[in-house]
């Protein structure tokens, strides 16, 4: 399977495949692109970024990278131009896909590989042939993440596994053939391509929005487009149905709403369940290297609170002890995963894959019934906004920072956001630390959501008897 056949069994279609800004394509139109687009790419099984936002563009470079027999690399179009370098070079990408926006970013990187503004090409008069022969059915998308030790992994995902989390996704959530569903979360996480190849697979209309998150907004955009489903985090999603209930909008068209990414406490589910009472409410469990692992639906809310539901049957799931032992039922450990939804591996070979499994960082145990209980992560992983941040990575930029000392990263408990990023400061010059130089520098060299939302400055970083830092 290559995940453009997802697209070109459909090329025929005159259905609308997607709607961005009132400007829609139909499944034929995209095909054409595609084929177009695909057919100035000279490379093959080559790494190809793209640096742009979530739009009609993305979705033709996406599937143009695949169909050429290339490999994805999705960049946050949050990420700084420092990080956008780092990750060219540690990828070896030979290519880059963006839109015009961008144009003044993407020549300030100075990159020595071909870069492609979509959104300026007439790709009605490319001649898009059959690349059939050419066609990559290993690999297909390779996914930066932040690595704990302040250096990028990057996850290597087969068009077989992807093909696999689509189709467990599919399972649960039950799109459907002229359904509406709007795609609110970055293509470059694993969740949205995920979301985005099961609605083109199904021929459910994509509704993308450009805008920042706004509550009410979407509630207007759900109401006035009959939106049928969605997936969000679930910060977003509380936001949601508390506007959804205060604005008294009937939403009658929508069915179900997937969310992942962070924990949702039962008594903000039953809150959900009264603000959106005909809604099906659908939890994911798993991470970039596997997903989906778990899926919770409503009954298993009741039957089994605190969970995050079954595996799939196809996956295993182990609880690994401390002394590297599985652990027996009701056991706490860390949560082992494996399955043909997993990664091929990181691509510089990081970590092995102990058994044909991946250690999650979660800590956790099953119960008798298989059910899969979290009790905390292992690592100091902050989640803010459904947005996985590593204190270590952040810390590892700070510190080139002028004018600090010392400096340690942790996150902090938000009633919006899950999380916040908060920084413990040593200044190097007590009483003359410049905020407004450290806020430049930090806008310079990390994505925005990494940036500390709160500093505290202090005379000396709290620390272990070995010399470890104390997080808060």
């Amino acid at each position: 399977m290559n995940l453009a056949a997802m697209l070109m069994k459909n090329e025929e279609s005159e259905d609308i495949a997607v709607t961005c800004r009132g400007q829609s394509m139909t499944y034929n139109g995209l095909s054409r692109h595609v084929r177009a687009l695909a057919a100035s790419v000279p490379c093959q099984e080559a790494a190809i970024g793209i640096w742009m936002d979530n739009s009609i563009f993305y979705l033709e470079a996406y599937f143009a990278i695949i169909y050429s027999g290339n490999i994805v690399v999705p960049l946050s179009p949050k990420l700084s131009g420092r990080e956008i370098r780092n990750i060219s070079v540690d990828c070896g990408m030979k290519g880059l896909m963006s839109a015009g926006k961008y144009r003044e970013r993407v020549e300030s990187l100075e990159l020595s590989i071909p870069v492609w503004y979509v959104d300026e090409m007439d790709l009605e008069q490319e001649d898009g042939g059959d690349l059939q022969t050419a066609r990559n059915y290993r690999l297909a998308v390779i996914i930066p993440t932040s690595g704990t030790t302040g250096n990028s992994k990057y996850v290597r995902l087969s068009h077989e596994a992807m093909y696999h989390s689509v189709e467990y996704i599919s399972r649960r959530f039950l799109r459907r053939e002229g359904g509406k569903e709007a795609l609110l979360l970055p293509f470059c996480s694993i969740l949205a391509q995920a979301e985005m190849l099961h609605c083109i697979s199904c021929k459910t209309q994509i509704i993308l929005t450009e805008e920042e998150f706004d509550p009410h907004q979407l509630c207007d955009l759900f109401e006035d487009e009959k939106i049928t489903s969605s997936g969000m985090v679930p910060s977003m999603l509380k936001l949601f149905g508390i506007c959804a209930q205060m604005g008294k909008y009937k939403l009658d068209s929508l069915e179900r709403i997937f969310f992942a990414g962070d924990y949702l406490s039962e008594s903000d589910f039953k809150i959900l369940q009264e603000q959106l009472p005909h809604v099906s409410l659908i939890q994911a469990y798993g991470m970039t290297e596997i997903s989906p692992v778990t899926m919770k639906e409503e009954h298993d809310f009741a039957y089994k609170p605190g969970s995050a539901g079954k595996p799939f049957p196809e996956l295993t799931v182990r609880i690994r002890k401390e002394d590297g032992a599985w652990a027996e039922t009701g056991c706490v450990g860390e949560i082992y995963a494996g399955g043909p939804n997993l990664m091929e591996g990181y691509l510089h070979g990081e970590e092995l894959l102990p058994e044909g499994m991946i250690g999650t960082g979660d800590m956790g145990y099953l119960d008798e019934e298989g059910y899969l209980f979290i009790c905390g992560r292992k690592k100091n992983i902050i989640i803010s906004a459904g947005q996985n941040i590593y204190p270590e990575e952040v810390e590892a930029v700070l510190q080139g920072c002028p004018g600090i000392k010392e400096v340690m990263v942790y996150g902090q408990k938000s009633k919006d956001k899950g999380e916040i990023v908060a920084a413990d400061i040593v200044p190097e010059d007590e009483g003359r630390f410049d905020r407004k130089a450290f806020y430049e520098y930090c806008r310079q060299n990390m994505a925005v959501y990494k940036i500390p939302v709160k500093l505290c400055l202090c005379e000396k970083i709290a620390k272990t008897a070995t010399d470890k830092k104390v997080r808060k």
